[in-house]
């Protein structure tokens, strides 16, 4: 008898998650599907992916607590009680999403990177990843700041409109095709996404998180940390730049550096271009890599840019949790097999 798993997530995200799962382990037995503001109705594509577990839909407040073993929630900030609502009937519940990321009580974890809070995790029950772009941070910068002081950390998030709402997509390639076909038709209201950079505070306020707080909740030993968050006129894939300032009186160590940029390189998930990079896209491909990395530069401080796709990352490190809290017992050991 394997787990009962609920997931409120939507349809491309529960099928992929899904597939991974069927390959990667036996020990799921069924699947309880959770209403999700991103999913209106559930329509899958691929409903043999589904139907080879045994699954239902439920309403939050119709579902049998007493019968799931663990609760994946992957939806807005706004439905988060649904999340605290699951751990407080001793469900063990996963905030994939890292809105609760920043509160002090939520542990968090990073897999293969920062699972320290584990043994906290398993003891409250609740556990959350940080938000994709903190990942997106942390995977990268793991082996330099265990070996090298650090004195600020600079990141600026660039991401795509779709990071605002499901239908901002729609409006940039409107927009895109008004322009070019000399259209007047576009509402002198409406903010311009085709062709402005614009503050994500301006555009989507909603997911304007406390960056800063979770990446120092993480890299306590970092005095300073600024974060710029800036949408851009692209479909997918969020660029990472990052600058790292070295203790005061210290010279960057260039084999520390080196080891670094190894250790980056051989980590499984991360692909190192030497001048460019693009990111795998979600929806079409199905990829190992998590993200890639380039235009790494140590003249006066470290620099270096990343890009990946947020769902994707999110996908591998929602299979990889299952796989620590499997590996550490979390769940009772009749469940599993």
């Amino acid at each position: 008898m394997g787990l009962h798993i609920a997931i409120s997530a939507d349809e491309l995200f529960i099928t992929k998650f899904l597939t991974l799962a069927e390959n990667l382990h036996d020990d799921i037995s069924s699947i309880t599907i959770v209403e999700n503001a991103n999913a209106d109705a559930y329509n899958f594509d691929d409903i043999e992916v589904i139907e080879r577990f045994n699954y239902d839909y439920k309403k939050f407040a119709n579902v049998d607590w007493d019968k799931i073993d663990l609760y994946l929630y992957n939806d807005t900030i706004e439905n988060l009680k649904f999340l605290t609502g699951a751990a407080a009937k001793s469900v063990f519940s996963i905030d994939l999403t890292g809105y609760s990321a920043t509160l002090d009580q939520m542990p968090v974890i990073v897999p293969r990177v920062d699972e320290f809070q584990l043994e906290e995790a398993l003891e409250k029950k609740m556990v959350s990843l940080p938000h994709p772009q903190v990942s997106q941070l942390m995977y990268i910068i793991n082996s330099l700041r265990m070996n090298q002081p650090m004195l600020y950390v600079s990141v600026t998030n660039v991401f795509p409109v779709s990071y605002i709402n499901k239908d901002a997509t729609t409006s940039l390639a409107k927009q895109t095709r008004d322009f070019f076909n000399f259209s007047d038709e576009k509402d002198k209201g409406q903010m311009s996404l085709a062709f402005d950079v614009n503050a994500l505070t301006d555009v989507a306020p909603d997911k304007q998180i406390s960056f800063e707080a979770q990446i120092k909740r993480i890299m306590p030993q970092i005095e300073t940390v600024h974060v710029n968050n800036l949408v851009a006129p692209v479909f997918y894939g969020v660029t990472q730049t990052v600058t790292v300032g070295l203790t005061t009186g210290n010279t960057i160590d260039t084999g520390i550096v080196e080891e670094w940029l190894g250790d980056v390189k051989d980590f499984e998930g991360i692909g190192y271009k030497v001048n460019q990079s693009s990111p795998k896209k979600y929806i079409q491909e199905d990829s190992q890599t998590l993200l890639e990395f380039s235009d790494v530069s140590n003249t006066e401080n470290v620099k270096w840019k990343s890009v990946c796709d947020n769902d994707q990352l999110v996908l591998f490190q929602t299979v990889e949790l299952i796989n620590l809290f499997i590996a550490n017992n979390f769940f009772k050991p009749q469940l599993l097999h």
